[in-house]
């Protein structure tokens, strides 16, 4: 009787930790890299919100920062983003483990939209926004080589290069909405490839991965077939951001100036990894301060247990004169585990692993 009493106890008391650990709020470990409109980048511890490095080209920026995005290959030492020094656009490189920043070159466009890193070379590809140009840049000799696209004063939203290096591809964002492809591998580049598409993208095998400004996405071949749709479930938005992890799960936030939410899809059965976050109602909107869950950018960790999200409240477009923050969402459970206040509007974020 004496030892069933005892076994029944331990056995309470086991399942008493097992509940608390359960219910434990996750820890995030890893940080964050802010690239912010008033022309500098900042990281983040993404457990304590603590800024660990803080990077300018220059400290007084001829220019304030609108667009952009921060680049570097799965488990590479240097994170890449183009910053403003007092005369023109910098391609900054920064060693994610030591923190060392240092100029690579300066860069002969206006401004840059997008970067890319091609995973064969380690070159870095930078994507003039309104000049249809790509800048193929050796990271350790600076030397830059230059490669026009099709004419035209289009607003770039995003960009990618392929693995072999021989196509590159760019979203844009406006009236020629869409995704285009182009063969650099000969003197001149060929326009080869037109999606029909609206946001952000990824290059996943085989496999183009669009955005739609709806809450499906699209996946086509190389070739431009469409394949099939993923559904977020996030009604109500203008979405144009996702991301994935490092088993290819798609996560999805919806804008802060729409329903916003967050959700997680398997890509091979489209099926919900967990609920939807969606704290409004289905085609409806809330102001954007009683969003809890939205963002304009999203990068997820390697393991997909947290996101970062722009969580921008005063407009889609970032502003240097404005502060922001970034959101550190669990995503499990949708639970803010952390919110990381900002000086200026964001830009662009990713999780550093």
């Amino acid at each position: 009787m004496r030892i069933t009493a005892i076994l029944s106890l331990v056995v309470a008391a086991l399942a008493i930790d097992a509940g608390a650990s359960a219910q434990a709020p996750l820890k995030p470990s890893g940080r964050v890299a802010i690239l912010l409109g008033e022309g500098r980048l900042v990281v983040a511890d993404a457990a304590t919100g603590e800024t660990v490095a803080n990077i300018v080209a220059s400290d007084a920026p001829r220019y304030r920062l609108q667009y952009g995005r921060l680049a570097r290959l799965a488990g590479a030492d240097e994170l890449f983003m183009v910053l403003p020094d007092e005369r023109v656009p910098v391609l900054m490189a920064l060693n994610v483990r030591t923190l060392a920043a240092r100029k690579v070159t300066r860069l002969p466009a206006d401004a840059y939209t997008a970067l890319a890193v091609g995973a064969k070379s380690g070159r870095v590809f930078a994507f003039g926004s309104l000049d249809m140009e790509v800048e193929i840049v050796d990271p350790r000799t600076g030397n830059v080589e230059a490669r026009p696209l099709r004419g035209g004063t289009q607003q770039m939203f995003s960009a990618a290069v392929s693995a072999e290096e021989d196509r590159v591809y760019v979203s844009l964002h406006g009236n020629a909405s869409g995704v285009d492809g182009y063969d650099i591998t000969g003197p001149k580049t060929k326009h080869v490839l037109y999606l029909p598409t609206h946001g952000n993208f990824a290059i996943v095998g085989d496999r183009i991965l669009a955005a739609t400004g709806g809450p499906q996405l699209q996946e086509y071949d190389l070739a431009g077939n469409l394949l099939r749709q993923v559904d977020t479930r996030l009604v109500g938005n203008h979405l144009m951001e996702f991301a994935l992890d490092a088993k290819r799960a798609i996560y999805a936030a919806g804008s802060c100036m729409y329903s916003g939410g967050l959700s997680r899809v398997n890509p091979g059965t489209n099926a919900m990894l967990g609920p939807v976050v969606r704290p409004a109602e289905p085609d409806g909107r809330l102001p954007p301060a009683a969003l809890p869950v939205c963002g304009e950018r999203i990068s997820v960790a390697a393991s997909g247990a947290w996101v970062a999200l722009a969580a921008l409240r005063d407009g889609v477009d970032p502003l240097a004169n404005q502060t922001s923050s970034v959101l550190i969402v669990d995503t499990q459970t949708g639970a803010v585990l952390r919110t990381i206040p900002t000086t200026s509007g964001v830009v662009d974020v990713l999780v550093l692993n």
